[in-house]
């Protein structure tokens, strides 16, 4: 939504003088800097006379800093369709159509993009499942601390076992 409005105000404010005020990477630059009053094209009323006042204020609800403020695409499409009764299609309808498309597209991909994730993490889940003992593994996947043992008496035995490659060449892990 934000994207739909930054660029019917960028329509609505830069055709009107024919020149475009900043270049496209300053816009960028000044939309992600957060600051107290962010970045918007000017929209200016008197400029904008010929505009339809409903569709400066939906330009400036799709504004809106809280994503919960601003309306959904099908809400947009209903406003604009309303706005257009009548009247064949123009820039807008193609930039709705557009944005409706590339929001599917994204959807899509999140998803495709979700379930690469699960895999991943079933993959990761196995391989530590392998590596240590399930009560470990599943207290470091739940955060929580993994308490250390300790045993009376214990065996350290240091060897040095001559041709010991060879040796586990010919042997199964078990038998090592």
């Amino acid at each position: 939504m934000f994207v739909l409005a930054d660029l019917e105000g960028h329509i609505l404010s830069d055709t009107k003088r024919g020149v475009a005020r900043v270049e496209e990477i300053e816009i960028v630059r000044l939309v992600m800097k957060s600051s107290m009053n962010p970045y918007r094209p000017n929209i200016d009323t008197h400029e904008t006379a010929d505009v339809i006042p409903s569709l400066v204020h939906l330009i400036r609800e799709c504004w809106s800093e809280a994503p919960r403020h601003r309306p959904n695409m099908k809400k947009v499409k209903s406003l604009l369709a309303s706005m257009q009764r009548g009247k064949k299609l123009n820039l807008m309808d193609h930039v709705m159509n557009t944005l409706e498309n590339y929001a599917s597209s994204l959807e899509a991909e999140v998803e495709e993009r979700m379930k690469e994730l699960v895999a991943e993490k079933k993959k990761s889940d196995t391989l530590l499942y392998r590596m240590l003992p399930k009560q470990v593994a599943d207290k470091l996947k739940a955060g929580q601390p993994i308490e250390p043992e300790s045993y009376d008496n214990v065996t350290i035995f240091f060897s040095d076992v001559v041709s010991f490659t060879t040796l586990a060449s010919k042997c199964t892990p078990m038998q090592i």
